[in-house]
């Protein structure tokens, strides 16, 4: 009997354990510095080779970031040492929904057009990892006006997965 229980409470135990380090892990990769701590050792392994190639030195001052809706590709640029923007990468975008046009209203599962600003990283995303962009912004708000649209929409996101209500979906590994 007093094996049994010696066996009995061991995985009770163990799981209990790993979920209690699981745990704690969870509470710092569900932040921006934890999940930069996650994957930012290997996104620089992945990347620093194409800025050695473009000559871009790195880490760079800036980074921009292109969505093309009929290539289905995000370009990444960075400027080199005299401000010349140079591709870095081109990523196949595995899903996005809509068709060529502009974003008009929520819920139209349209794929703005415009430039935005990365707003923040989403350390808790659904869908991996995913950047949160300033749709719907100035000039969006200023067209809408114009046309008398209201209820733009929101949340507009570059992220994981290979689904899309709206964003772009680049799959989980950007190699």
């Amino acid at each position: 009997m007093r094996i049994f229980r010696m066996y009995l409470y061991r995985p009770i135990l163990i799981v209990l354990g790993l979920l209690l380090v699981w745990g704690g892990a969870w509470r710092t990769i569900g932040t921006v510095p934890g999940r930069v701590a996650q994957y930012g050792s290997v996104a620089r392994q992945r990347l620093q080779p194409y800025f050695a190639r473009a000559d871009v030195p790195y880490p760079p001052r800036a980074l921009v970031l292109v969505g093309l809706k009929d290539t289905q590709t995000l370009q990444l640029y960075a400027p080199d040492r005299h401000g010349v923007m140079r591709l870095l990468r081109a990523y196949p975008i595995h899903a996005a929904s809509g068709h060529l046009g502009p974003k008009l209203r929520e819920g139209d599962l349209q794929v703005p057009e415009g430039i935005y600003h990365v707003e923040s990283l989403n350390p808790r995303s659904l869908f991996h990892l995913s950047l949160r962009l300033d749709y719907p912004n100035a000039f969006d708000h200023e067209m809408a006006r114009h046309d008398g649209r209201t209820q733009l929409g929101g949340d507009i996101m570059i992220h994981g997965s290979a689904a899309s209500a709206g964003c772009l979906a680049m799959g989980n590994p950007a190699s």
